[in-house]
């Protein structure tokens, strides 16, 4: 009793002096969570610049995108000049500039991929890994694969925020947004998205926050809420423009979009305009994915302007493309356009066979967006042909899911993009940086005396904890000294008489059968094979048995050879104890080198409540003479009341 006043004592006393350290220092607790922050991870190019300041790699991986001859010259002519041998930065950033030289040759960007993979593993250098991941994800969108891209990015996106990998987050935010928007996850997209913006703010030069403008627009495409659409698009073209690092490709992008957007709203010149903005992004070098966009916006642009001719030659075009099978969607896209055009041109035989690869190229990659789009262009080619049942059926099908889809995409984003959320959340970062100044105050003296203090009441927790286990551990072990059966494991006598009396395994509502077992020629075990394989027996059966109860059912060492069950008094009660006496019979007993056939007798009651087992032992007797007439027919069965 001394010794536990005195740890008691100690504790508070220790407690006290903390709580008046921390008092006098002053430290309030956003502070205190402020100091656990860590650090933004470095960018590569940061890495690089400590390996040398302007280093010329930089320049190199920048021209690589614009002029990628040249920029292999520049290469070549670095590393002939380089006297030591590369650091890892240097060659990841080699390997950069090789891949960005070669983006239409797939096979050697796969190749450089697998170095860049080695290089990683060799070095133990998980960022790169979360890269490749990334890019990987990206790559998954043009193949229509979202799930598996969703799968790479995501975690990709756990580790990099972890570590506050920033340079690494704006890409895999903006790829997590672009899946989970194609994959139909509205409310993830925007999620994504609208992480992106907020970490954009703080590299207002970065070109990801011209994409995540463009990539919002798109959001307010499928909603059909085309002004706020063009309001995006218009915002990342401007963002591009400004841009020394925009990639011809993502201009194009963004206005095949701004042309699709226009051609929704039916205005013709205007989609036009967009179009040959864009088109002069268009060059021989320009990846096999873009020239598809390209085409299938020219298609789309030509039945806008009436031209169906032109247009269902476009869109043949588009679908004969050499690398189309790469990139589903489009294709599919490709075929619902060329499948308008011959509606248009009064070829409805040739639309029906088009809009029907169409649905099926849909249905493969599982897009429910387009496929909601594509049997409603069904339905009208249905109508033209004369099948007009089957047209209907169709709109009803697809017509409300397009409207029910609209309107729960108009409710997910009607609040998600207003100036007044990106404003809140600068100010929480300005908030952020405060609480950091305000970090920087604090002494080094001070820390040193709180982390001291906290070191006491570590070990002390620490100790206490240690002993709270011990006690613990030694509370469990008197519990089952006294309701367990030493030997067997099962419950004692004691355990039975306790849950009658206050029942916490078995439950007060059930009625139960009182159910006897005895081993059979259990004696003879003993005394032909000693009290050590009498003991394994015992344990065995025990074993067997408990395996046959259900959670509110008892298993209890009667005494001997003896065991008491309780068993739940089901319809099917006589099966289960016919079950329990072929457990034991159906498998010799394997112990040491021993195998023996053991069996058991068995005697049940009649049905009871808990609360009549307490008060009379009628039910006992009725299972002992049961278990008595087992054992007089010949052992090795079971006897039921109503068997007497």
């Amino acid at each position: 009793m001394s010794n536990k006043a005195t740890t008691v004592f100690l504790f508070m006393s220790l407690s006290l002096l903390l709580v008046v350290t921390l008092e006098a220092f002053h430290f309030e607790q956003q502070t205190i969570s402020s100091m656990h922050d860590s650090p933004v991870a470095l960018s590569p190019q940061e890495k690089l610049e400590r390996v040398k300041k302007n280093h010329p790699l930089l320049s190199i991986y920048d021209l690589a995108y614009q002029q990628p001859t040249q920029a292999l010259e520049q290469l070549t002519q670095w590393q002939s000049q380089q006297l030591h041998a590369s650091t890892t930065v240097e060659q990841i950033f080699t390997l950069w500039i090789q891949r960005a030289a070669a983006k239409n040759q797939p096979e050697t960007i796969k190749e450089i991929d697998k170095e860049l993979r080695a290089l990683a593993q060799t070095h133990d250098i998980h960022w790169l890994n979360a890269k490749l991941d990334v890019e990987q994800a990206y790559r998954k969108i043009k193949q229509g694969t979202y799930a598996q891209g969703i799968q790479l990015v995501t975690d990709a996106i756990s580790y990099a925020e972890a570590i506050r990998a920033e340079f690494l987050l704006l890409e895999a935010y903006n790829t997590a947004g672009i899946l989970y928007n194609a994959n139909n996850q509205l409310k993830q997209a925007q999620k994504y998205f609208m992480k992106g913006a907020e970490l954009g703010q703080k590299y207002p030069n970065n070109e990801y926050n011209a994409r995540f403008n463009n990539n919002l627009g798109l959001l307010y495409v499928h909603s059909e809420q085309w002004p706020r659409a063009i309001e995006y698009l218009k915002k990342a073209e401007a963002i591009y423009a400004r841009s020394q690092f925009a990639q011809p490709e993502s201009l194009l992008i963004i206005l095949m979009n701004q042309s699709y957007v226009y051609n929704q709203l039916g205005e013709v010149t205007l989609s036009r305009e967009a179009y040959e903005k864009g088109l002069q992004y268009v060059r021989e070098d320009t990846p096999a994915y873009y020239k598809i966009v390209q085409i299938k916006s020219l298609a789309r642009l030509q039945l806008l302007e009436g031209s169906a001719q032109q247009a269902s030659q476009t869109a043949q075009t588009c679908i004969n493309t050499d690398a189309i099978d790469r990139f589903p969607k489009q294709k599919g896209i490709c075929q619902l356009e060329y499948a308008l055009a011959m509606s248009e041109l009064g070829h409805i035989e040739r639309a029906h066979e088009a809009i029907v690869e169409s649905i099926g190229t849909f249905v493969a990659i599982e897009h429910q967006r387009w496929l909601i789009k594509s049997h409603l262009i069904l339905g009208d080619i249905l109508e033209k042909q004369g099948e007009y049942e089957q047209a209907l059926n169709v709109y009803k099908n697809y017509h409300a899911q397009e409207r029910d889809q609209i309107l729960a995409e108009i409710h997910l984003l009607k609040t998600a993009f207003e100036v007044e959320e990106i404003e809140r959340e600068r100010d929480l970062l300005d908030v952020q940086n405060d609480l950091k100044e305000l970090e920087k105050g604090i002494s080094e003296q001070r820390l040193r005396v709180l982390y001291t203090w906290l070191a006491i009441v570590a070990v002390i927790a620490l100790w206490v904890v240690r002993r709270w286990k011990k006690e613990k551990k030694r509370s469990q072990h008197l519990h089952d000294l006294s309701y367990k059966d030493a030997l067997t494991r099962v419950g004692n006598r004691r355990l039975y008489h306790r849950e009658l009396e206050h029942p916490t395994l078995l439950d007060a509502n059930l009625n139960y059968r009182v159910t006897l077992i005895d081993l059979d020629w259990f004696k003879s075990v003993n005394d032909n094979y000693g009290h050590e394989v009498g003991d394994a027996v015992l344990t065995e059966t025990a074993s067997r048995l408990k395996a046959k109860l259900t959670d509110k059912e008892l298993i209890v060492r009667w005494g001997g050879e003896e065991f008491l069950l309780l068993l739940e008094a089901n319809n099917d009660y006589q099966v289960r104890a016919q079950s329990l006496v072929d457990a034991i019979n159906s498998k010799p007993y394997s112990l040491k080198e021993l195998e023996l056939n053991v069996s058991i007798s068995l005697g049940a009651s009649h049905p009871a409540s808990l609360a009549a087992l307490k008060r009379s032992q009628h039910a006992f007797q009725v299972a002992d003479e049961c278990l008595y007439q087992a054992k007089d027919q010949g052992r090795n069965q079971r006897v039921m009341p109503e068997e007497l």
